[in-house]
């Protein structure tokens, strides 16, 4: 029997190969989830990998590329038996008709980045913070005008979204449909929330609603699809089986990373590509930055020399001692925030755990004595309508501090001064949280941001020293900053209360 690959809208098919050449196969379609993992495996006669193709040749189609090169590397004559949905794509007298129609002209990287999402059924738009991401979606949603679901993870951004999308296309917001937060009314676009789509306690009514929804839908879009490695996501994802074009998007299209026993990442995103395809277009923060999009970010990393007596706890309780609970380091965050305060910038501060975004509140109203009405703090535990009001005061300047642990994703803001209160080690989050800051405002006139108006920001992190894990985690935030190819300047705790970050000491 010759080799096949048999091509279908969600799931594929490998099959004759011999069975040697078969299991090199599923192993170049795996990934190593760690030294632990591995252990844990070895009991059920395992090795802790996850692979992407069952033992009967079956794989997502997002993986038939890497397949067929993987054949053909080898020299493995195949066929490709091609079994999909076949659709009409948008041609390109449909897009530019599109375009003429939207409100806001499309940059030249946001036009050919739509080509791509128009051209292509699977894929992935990497689009960094401020690239205009949701633009990108409402004109490749309109050009390809089928039904379609936009699977998101929280209410801020569902609603976001839902204006967003209206007011790109020209539309009244109740246009597009949604679902979460109690509503369920899908219209031919609808936003949903992954949570309200994977709800088992729904009532049988809001079940077949949701159900006929994911079926119905012939366009997929998964917005901040980095999150799609979660198996809410994978699931939901397969519940959409009719849905022949499948895009994600986010600024940080990777996976979590993995560590083997020597503590190397070995991040793959393997997952991401099997769901959606391959990334069909890239458009990075330093490019915005150089083509005058966004901001020029400095960022200020401040020596905080902390103790540690050779004892490590778990890391929450670690976590609470050297970070959340540090009073030298919260007076610092605090002092940073009230100094911007009040040479009249507003100042976003990223959070982890609500408390610790409490005793930061605490410190400015009764060491600094910042009114309470000026200081916002938004958290899942808040209700969306609260959340949405301190958010919007923020956005209209009626309040100048906003400190969160919901903001890192997805919310667009115009910040003079962002700060990192609570650190962390992964790179997506220090790469969407800086990302929160480097926005420019449009200028009604040209309907899109002044490109020759420069705009600088300063963004506050902390460089945690003397501990093992939490220096690395400051060491590893640092890298992605220079990466990312920012000014990176570092200042100890004395000249930032001296001259909190002037230009000869910054």
């Amino acid at each position: 029997m010759r080799p096949t690959i048999t091509l279908k809208d969600l799931y594929c098919k490998m099959t004759g190969l011999d069975d040697k050449t078969f299991r090199k196969l599923r192993r170049h379609l795996s990934y190593f989830n760690g030294y632990f993992a591995s252990v844990a495996a070895a009991e059920y006669g395992g090795d802790g990998s996850t692979y992407m193709m069952t033992p009967k040749g079956t794989f997502l189609l997002g993986l038939a590329g890497d397949v067929h090169q993987w054949l053909v590397d080898k020299g493995i004559e195949h066929d490709i038996e091609d079994l999909r949905t076949k659709i009409v794509k948008p041609t390109s007298k449909d897009i530019k008709e599109v375009l003429k129609q939207l409100p806001f002209k499309p940059r030249p990287y946001q036009r050919e980045l739509i080509l791509r999402g128009c051209v292509k059924t699977h894929g992935l738009i990497h689009a960094a913070t401020g690239a205009g991401k949701t633009f990108v979606m409402a004109a490749i949603l309109a050009s390809w005008n089928k039904p379609t679901l936009i699977i998101v993870n929280s209410k801020d951004l569902m609603y976001q979204l839902q204006f967003e999308i209206s007011e790109y296309l020209g539309y009244d917001a109740d246009y597009i449909g949604i679902i979460g937060d109690s509503i369920y009314a899908p219209k031919t676009i609808t936003i949903g929330m992954v949570q309200s789509l994977r709800n088992s306690r729904l009532g049988a009514s809001k079940k077949k609603l949701v159900k006929d929804t994911m079926l119905g839908a012939e366009v997929l879009f998964c917005d901040e699809v980095h999150h799609a490695q979660a198996k809410t996501y994978r699931e939901t994802i397969k519940g959409c089986k009719n849905a022949i074009v499948r895009l994600g998007f986010s600024a940080t299209p990777t996976t979590s990373e993995i560590q083997d026993v020597t503590g190397e990442i070995l991040r793959s995103d393997i997952v991401l590509k099997a769901y959606f395809g391959p990334v069909l277009g890239r458009v990075t923060t330093r490019d915005l930055i150089e083509k005058g999009f966004l901001a020029e970010p400095t960022v200020v990393m401040i020596e905080n020399f902390l103790y540690f007596d050779g004892v490590k706890l778990e890391y929450a309780k670690e976590y609470d001692r050297i970070v959340s609970k540090d009073d030298d380091r919260n007076m610092t965050i605090a002092s940073v925030i009230a100094h911007h305060y009040n040479e009249g910038s507003s100042v976003i501060g990223f959070v982890t755990r609500i408390e610790h975004g409490e005793i930061v509140a605490r410190l400015l109203e009764d060491e600094f004595r910042i009114p309470a009405e000026e200081i916002g703090y938004v958290t899942g535990e808040l209700d969306v309508s609260t959340r949405g009001e301190h958010i919007r005061d923020f956005k209209e300047g009626s309040m100048r501090i906003l400190m969160g642990t919901v903001l890192s994703e997805g919310l667009n803001f115009l910040p003079d001064v962002g700060i990192n209160i609570s650190g962390g080690k992964a790179d997506k989050t220090a790469i969407q949280r800086i990302g929160r800051v480097l926005r420019k405002k449009r200028d009604p006139v040209l309907k899109d941001v002044n490109t020759e108006e420069h705009r600088s920001v300063l963004y506050y992190d902390f460089m945690d020293l003397g501990h093992p894990v939490f220096e690395s985690h400051s060491k590893k935030r640092k890298d992605v900053y220079k990466r990312e190819g920012h000014r990176v300047r570092k200042i100890t705790e004395e000249q930032l209360r001296e001259k909190f970050g002037s230009e000869e000491d910054v």
